[in-house]
């Protein structure tokens, strides 16, 4: 910027001349608005980050709730395709034995099943897993339920007459099949989580599936073939189906630990 001296009427007066004129003052809200836009962007760039080295966050305070789906398997039912021996001659005694986490249950036996028929076992005495009582003729299921995946075998046996007790030689009661009692045949189950859940979508519902045990020949040993069995010659069977419920009790809430 440059002074200048210039004579009008002979007073001496003072011009200032630039490029341009000079800057006119701010009005003081601008300058206030200005000024606030500063601090919040100072502060915005002095806070303490979130995370390692921060104030935890909610997340890290509440680790969030995650619920754990529950199931109990029962026993539900026989169905015999081909009772053992001729159709014509008697009838069947059956009951099945099962196995879950190492712990045994033995179901009551169904008595006079005919081919084409179907019986069920006792409501709520018939628990596979997870077993609460353990008693004969009555299995309770834990009401909490079990985790999936599930996973279990189960032998379907003919209940053949005990004449050793006609002689008085009785035995104990044991989850275990009587020794001079008949197989059917036998089977291990493994259910996926994903399997659990697709069948049920929600707690409080049920699915059933079923077991295909025995033959037209009866059971057969592994790597023997249909023909030799001992019911071969006399007639056929038995063949049956062992029917079982899934239940998906209420859900279990479990906390998940921080950045699980």
């Amino acid at each position: 910027m440059t002074l200048h001296t210039i004579h009008i009427g002979g007073i001496a007066g003072l011009s200032l001349c630039a490029s341009g004129l000079l800057a006119q003052p701010q009005p003081s809200s601008q300058r206030d608005s200005a000024r606030a836009a500063q601090t919040s962007q100072t502060t915005q760039t002095t806070q303490a980050p979130q995370g390692a080295g921060g104030p935890p966050g909610p997340s890290r305070l509440r680790p969030p709730l995650v619920p754990e789906p529950r199931f109990k398997v029962e026993a539900a039912s026989v169905k015999a395709i081909d009772e053992s021996g001729v159709d014509w001659w008697g009838s069947d005694d059956v009951y099945a034995v099962a196995q879950a986490l190492g712990v045994p249950m033995r179901t009551e036996t169904i008595k006079n099943i005919n081919t084409g028929q179907q019986k069920d076992f006792a409501a709520g005495k018939d628990c596979i897993e997870p077993l609460q009582v353990a008693e004969k003729d009555d299995y309770v299921c834990n009401s909490a339920g079990v985790d999936g995946p599930l996973s279990f075998s189960v032998g379907l046996y003919l209940q053949m007459f005990d004449w050793g007790s006609l002689l008085g030689h009785f035995h104990p009661w044991s989850p275990a099949p009587d020794p001079n009692d008949e197989k059917v045949g036998n089977q291990d189950v493994a259910l996926t989580e994903a399997q659990l859940l697709t069948w049920m979508p929600s707690p409080g519902t049920t699915h059933s599936e079923w077991v295909h045990l025995g033959s037209p020949c009866g059971y057969i040993e592994p790597g023997a073939v249909c023909g030799y069995s001992s019911y071969a010659l006399g007639g056929t069977g038995p063949e049956y189906l062992f029917i079982y419920t899934i239940t998906r009790l209420a859900d279990r809430v479990v906390l998940t630990p921080p950045n699980h």
